[in-house]
């Protein structure tokens, strides 16, 4: 059994509980903020926020964890994307995780099919929260977008998502003692590196030596499992993230 699986089978225990005792238990608070109008799309956002020292997760969860899958459906509606922000590496007694801490809010993009008429939608989504232990965290909701007294409701969270850049000049598969590793070429220095692939594959945390930086990665055979592989890597850097899918050579 996965670990969606489990959180799902966690969520069908936890829904025959008392209301009250659900309550009691429930470390996390999500609601939905509409936000401004971005070109022909529309903005919201899902705002989550956490116990102390809680735990959600980035499209790559880590060592353990789950992505966060959320959804928004409407009439009107031709096309969404989720927006994440760009994520910290998190370490604990159960492993290493990539995600965010106490307070995030991932954002809602949405494109109308009739950008004349009103846009609304129903929010649906399933986040693994944890602190020693994992949980699932359900919601549905409603947005009508535009709706909203604040245009600047969601600007840091607007700010925190990686903007596209070429910031890789190369990515190499090499081998590092004995384990295949991805080298990356860098044209500007950054604090951190998340990367996006096989499902089978897990890059380890960078070393930096300069402008070059190192990732080991688990779960590869063999270093040619890498090559000709497209990625997409995230950078943090101090002013929020950058973005850029690159093919291995």
């Amino acid at each position: 059994m996965n670990r969606r699986h489990l959180l799902a089978l966690s969520a069908t225990v936890l829904s025959s509980m008392p209301r009250a005792a659900r309550a009691a238990e429930t470390p996390w608070l999500m609601r939905v903020v509409p936000g401004p109008r971005e070109g022909d799309a529309w903005l919201a956002g899902l705002e989550i926020i956490l116990q102390p020292h809680w735990k959600t997760y980035w499209r790559v969860p880590g060592q353990g964890g789950v992505p966060p899958d959320v959804t928004v459906k409407g009439a009107n509606i031709k096309a969404s994307e989720l927006l994440l922000p760009t994520p910290t590496r998190l370490q604990s007694a159960g492993g290493e995780a990539i995600g965010y801490r106490e307070q995030v809010t991932f954002l809602l993009r949405v494109t109308p099919i009739d950008p004349g008429k009103p846009v609304a939608g129903d929010v649906a989504a399933f986040i693994g929260v944890c602190e020693d232990i994992c949980i699932p965290a359900q919601f549905a909701g409603h947005v009508e977008f535009g709706r909203t007294a604040n245009d600047d409701a969601l600007a840091h969270w607007r700010a925190a998502i990686p903007q596209a850049a070429d910031f890789v000049t190369l990515a190499k598969a090499i081998e590092v003692d004995g384990q295949p590793a991805l080298q990356l070429d860098l044209s500007r220095p950054v604090d951190d590196i998340f990367v996006e692939g096989s499902a089978l594959h897990y890059f380890e945390a960078p070393s930096f030596d300069g402008p070059r930086a190192t990732l080991k990665v688990a779960g590869a055979g063999s270093v040619d499992e890498l090559r000709k592989v497209p990625l997409r890597i995230t950078a943090r850097i101090a002013q929020g993230g950058l973005e850029q899918t690159v093919t291995v050579v």
